[in-house]
């Protein structure tokens, strides 16, 4: 699970992937610093991988 989550100490918000929601939850409560924002259900495809499919 990819997710967004926002650091209120800095004022950044970064993403993180994680197995599952339990583990999320537990890095959640060892960093109380750290907020869940949202799921992050973009995908962008790198460059490499754009110029492979024109190709």
């Amino acid at each position: 699970m990819q997710v967004i989550l926002f650091n209120t100490s800095n004022g950044s918000a970064f993403e993180m992937q994680f197995s599952n929601a339990k583990q999320m939850k537990n890095y959640l409560e060892k960093n109380a610093e750290v907020e869940f924002l949202s799921d992050a259900n973009s995908y962008l495809p790198t460059r490499h991988q754009r110029m492979q499919q024109l190709g």
